[in-house]
């Protein structure tokens, strides 16, 4: 599988960054300039292999702390309506 590098915010959020194979630039350079461009230097972070990584499913769930990974916050997992019906059930009953 290929590589990436997991940031860690201090809120435990985390910050996934994949480079693309294609790029002319380093691998450490193609890091650095993404970390410039999103804020996110100064960060700690790990590089992990994206088969380690949880379904992209929930992805706004995702928490971790750097050396222990990352795993999915069930309580920020928000079911969604999945039917126009429900949707309109939802809304009528507010």
């Amino acid at each position: 599988m290929s590589k990436c590098r997991v940031y860690y915010r201090p809120d435990k959020s985390v910050a996934v960054i994949h480079l693309s194979p294609k790029s002319k630039l380093s691998e450490e350079e193609g890091y650095a300039k993404c970390v410039k461009e999103s804020g996110l230097e100064g960060l700690s972070y790990d590089d992990l292999d994206s088969s380690e990584l949880p379904s992209r499913e929930n992805r706004n769930a995702w928490e971790g702390e750097k050396g222990k990974g990352i795993a999915v916050n069930a309580t920020k997992i928000q079911s969604k309506p999945k039917t126009l019906e429900e949707r309109v059930s939802a809304l009528e009953a507010k």
